[in-house]
């Protein structure tokens, strides 16, 4: 009996030892396992050109097209000074003193529409479209009280391209884009240029691995 009790205590023993030491980690996480398996998958985009040459190097290529339908709802107030009138070829005549606005406030409502293609791992080229309609409400308090509201749509289009790059979790990206607005009230097209940097870095999920989060930094510039 005291062997035989002896050897079950030696057989739980062993098994408790088992379960303990097959619970430390000894494999790779889920992320590094997802990322060597890319190695042994075949890309099946044509886009972006050397995106199967990444992908056997093990980087995560996302997928090559995108589209997003946004929309953008505006209101700010407007503050108007050094306000001058002048009639015929008179000199202007600064009305500051005669003229007080109650108040002038501005509205818009914008919708984008944006379709974007990776032509290489680390080339962004799109197109993007849309419609916008702004709305401005002034109201004069002197020399006589009155308002009104001019409403101004219109539509633009354009295109832009984004190059980014990175080392380890830490990415950069700068982007540049050139847009025409044709507005009712205006006789020709309203060029704008937005150029933009942005450094971040990424957190990347081990248990999901084709998941991540990302925080930026970044820069812009409109003309």
């Amino acid at each position: 009996m005291k062997k035989t009790l002896l050897l079950l205590s030696l057989i739980l023993i062993c098994i408790s030892v088992k379960a303990q030491y097959t619970t430390v980690p000894q494999k790779k996480s889920e992320r590094e396992k997802y990322l060597d398996s890319l190695k042994n998958v075949k890309y099946p985009y044509v886009f972006p050109a050397l995106g199967a040459k990444a992908q056997k190097k093990g980087f995560d290529i996302i997928l090559p097209h995108g589209v997003m339908l946004n929309s953008i709802y505006t209101k700010q107030d407007i503050v108007l000074s050094d306000l001058s009138v002048g009639f015929n070829t008179t000199d202007l005549t600064n009305i500051d003193s005669i003229v007080v606005f109650d108040h002038v406030t501005g509205e818009g409502v914008v919708t984008n529409f944006r379709f974007d293609t990776y032509i290489f791992p680390f080339l962004n080229v799109y197109l993007l479209a849309g419609t916008l309609n702004g709305n401005t409400s002034i109201a004069l308090a002197e020399p006589i009280q009155f308002s009104t509201t001019t409403s101004n749509p219109g539509q633009y289009y354009g295109f832009g391209m984004m190059l980014a790059g990175g080392v380890g979790k830490y990415w950069i990206t700068s982007d540049i884009n050139f847009a025409w607005t044709d507005l009712e009230l205006l006789d020709h097209p309203v060029k704008t240029r937005v150029a933009g940097l942005r450094f971040g870095r990424t957190f990347n999920f081990n248990k999901h691995p084709q998941q991540n989060i990302a925080f930026w930094v970044a820069a812009q510039n409109q003309k």
